[in-house]
């Protein structure tokens, strides 16, 4: 198609075929072909919105593109039935939005479907701003000082917090500009050691030996807590100095602090940040006023959390029973799941959880179309389920279809989704119970 003389318009296919039932996993993707450009476009953008088009969706995939990429392919999660809205913008060299569209399509679709998204332009295009720069369709803010912000969204006055790092202080003990950048190497802290990193959907994160915590690169809906959505090239410190464990979802975080206290910011679409709503944090906000959370972690678009007395808690998206509340419905708060008190660990996947209890038994729950909840077969869970008859699983963690797990003898297994030998079983099927991962 041709934009009409006169007209800024981009118009962008995107064939749904391969998101319909019936098609081989394997090809699972979002096709896409521009066929117009709006002139002085370096990069565009595609988004997915659950329920459709508009600001306040959450979205569940967004990936940014070359201009000079005509068509190509890519892997967005698995959809399940609803409305989506598919949104496409134009951006300039220094970032700038010159257009947006969105176009909303129901799944799954009878065959192949394709969506046109016709981009209006905007009428005064905004870039990055003085100290940041733009790189792949993302604002970089490199040299420009940029005050930390307090959790809640406070301004951090850092005269007045004397011996604690201010949210701009870089990994390397520098700083992002301001006066105190200009402190030379004697200045700089000692270094200290990682304990803990977690990597999300684009971000990462880091807590180090002296309590502090660090996040950066992608910083969509604020995920890296810095009271904005500017993302960073380099390790950022989040305010406090006294973090003790991070993990990162997709478009969310959430952190412990020493004290037994659960922060959570980032995007909050489907309730994953547990805070009573579905507005999304740019800064680190606290759960409640308890202290005795004892580990977190963070999924897809759920979250789950050990407290002390070993009972387990889960909150946000529950389309596929992740949560473990016996049905679909999402929670924008902490439920409490089951009432057994004797977990030790969790780990919340993109659309499954897993767990394991004090007896070393291993339970997992929610989305198994690929085996991931290690069941012996693909049928989906709402409530945790024991995998197998083994008592000496000491680790699990789950990933986007696939899981892994730690037995006493220090033996890894993986299963579930292998298209991509995942599993490290020296192929590429799927399992659908626990196997052995063999070293050389």
């Amino acid at each position: 198609m041709t934009a009409a003389a006169g007209s800024t318009t981009l118009a962008v296919l995107a064939s749904l075929a391969v998101l319909s039932p019936g098609c081989a996993s394997e090809t699972r993707s979002l096709c896409w072909n521009v066929t117009g450009l709006v002139p002085g476009t370096s990069s565009y953008r595609l988004r997915i919105l659950r329920g459709g088009c508009g600001e306040e969706r959450a979205a569940i995939y967004d990936v940014t593109a070359a201009a000079g990429s005509v068509s190509g392919a890519m892997r967005p999660p698995r959809l399940p039935p609803g409305s989506y809205g598919f949104e496409v913008s134009a951006h300039g060299g220094d970032c700038g939005l010159l257009a947006r569209g969105c176009t909303e399509a129901r799944l799954p679709t009878a065959g192949g479907t394709c969506v046109q998204v016709l981009l209006q332009e905007v009428d005064e295009p905004q870039g990055c701003g003085p100290g940041a720069r733009c790189e792949r369709g993302l604002c970089l803010l490199l040299d420009a000082g940029i005050d930390g912000a307090m959790p809640d969204g406070g301004a951090h006055d850092a005269e007045a917090d004397a011996g604690t790092v201010d949210a701009a202080t870089t990994m390397d003990g520098g700083h992002d500009g301001g006066p105190s950048g200009e402190a030379g190497a004697d200045a700089r802290p000692p270094r200290t050691m990682v304990l803990h990193t977690s990597t999300g959907y684009g971000h990462s994160c880091a807590s180090l030996s002296d309590g502090s915590l660090w996040c950066w690169e992608d910083n969509f809906s604020g995920k890296l807590g810095l009271g904005d959505t500017i993302s960073r090239a380099r390790p950022t410190h989040i305010f406090y100095s006294d973090w003790r464990l991070v993990d990162l979802g997709d478009h969310h975080t959430c952190a412990l602090r020493t004290d037994g206290s659960l922060w959570c910011w980032g995007e909050n679409g489907t309730g994953q940040l547990g805070l009573g709503d579905t507005t999304s944090r740019a800064s680190p906000t606290r759960l409640g006023t308890d202290a005795d959370w004892r580990l977190v972690s963070a999924g897809g678009h759920h979250t789950c959390a050990v407290r002390t007395d070993g009972s387990l808690w889960c909150w946000g998206y529950n389309a596929t029973g992740q949560l473990g509340l016996r049905d679909a419905e999402s929670r924008t708060s902490p439920v409490r799941v089951g009432t057994n008190s004797d977990w030790a660990m969790v780990a919340a996947g993109w659309g499954h959880t897993c767990a394991v209890r004090t007896d070393g038994s291993l339970w997992c729950w929610g989305l198994n179309e690929r085996g991931q909840g290690g069941h012996g077969d693909t049928v989906g869970r709402a409530v945790p389920t024991r995998v197998g008859t083994e008592s000496n699983w000491q680790l699990v963690t789950a990933g986007y279809l696939h899981s892994c797990g730690l037995r006493a003898d220090g033996s890894l297994w993986c299963w579930g989704y292998n298209g991509y030998s995942e599993l490290g079983l020296g192929d590429m099927t799927d399992r659908t119970t626990p196997e052995q991962v063999m070293f050389p």
